[in-house]
């Protein structure tokens, strides 16, 4: 086809026609300089994985956003909420936080405690200590009673001063023990008055207290026989 032989505004159409259809198909690229989503070095001192913009403490790597909660006294998971209610008070002073700590109310009660004779679980590990039961139901722990299986044996209780028992605990039974001082069985039994000085139905040198008493070491009947003059014969 012979160009020149067009109209002129033919010739015109002709030559936009081509532009219309560039501009249809290839829109003109835009300039986004919105670099969100392209990954910057940032800088993790402590290497946690978090960079120091987001991370509340950048010199700890167990301080991070969205870690694991712990009973450390320290905002763990950046979240400024403590998880653990209280976690930052320590009531009773002991050195355990109160989340860690099974009693915060008593510094005898506390992780790695040691082990009382008061029925408490001192140590923290759950219960208390093997020895710390009351079998025989007299009041005192396993731990503090001489015998936890007798009612009648127990730091405290009275002493009975005639039956060969330590009732009280105390390693002296009878009138060893001082408890038993004021007893009338307990009274020294005076060996030559004629009075049962204690109460045991014996009295002077048949009472065993008397025993070693000289006066009752022996009894015996002196004479003397003389045959004939004096000095002679004679004999006890």
């Amino acid at each position: 086809m012979n160009l020149r032989s067009l109209p002129a505004s033919l010739l015109r159409l002709a030559f936009l026609a081509p532009l219309v259809l560039l501009v249809a198909c290839d829109p003109p690229v835009v300039d986004d300089d919105d670099d969100d989503d392209a990954t910057e070095p940032c800088t993790d001192a402590d290497g946690d994985g978090a960079c120091e913009d987001t991370d509340c403490d950048d010199a700890d790597p167990a301080v991070f956003p969205d870690a694991e909660e712990l009973c450390d006294g320290l905002d763990t998971n950046c979240d400024d909420v403590a998880d653990f209610p209280g976690e930052d008070t320590d009531a009773d002073s002991d050195g355990s936080l109160a989340c860690a700590d099974c009693d915060d109310g008593d510094s005898a009660n506390t992780p790695g405690g040691t082990e009382l004779c008061d029925g408490q679980d001192n140590d923290c590990d759950g219960s208390p200590g093997a020895d710390e039961g009351d079998a025989d139901s007299d009041g005192s722990l396993a731990c503090a009673d001489c015998d936890d299986s007798d009612a009648d044996r127990y730091p405290g209780n009275l002493e009975t001063c005639t039956d060969g028992t330590d009732e009280d605990c105390d390693n002296l039974v009878d009138c060893a023990d001082p408890a038993c001082s004021a007893e009338v069985v307990c009274a020294p039994e005076q060996c030559a008055n004629g009075v049962d000085d204690n109460a045991d139905s014996l009295v002077d040198c048949d009472d065993p207290d008397c025993a070693a008493a000289t006066l009752c070491l022996s009894d015996f009947t002196v004479r003397v026989v003389d045959t004939g003059g004096v000095g002679e014969d004679c004999s006890l």
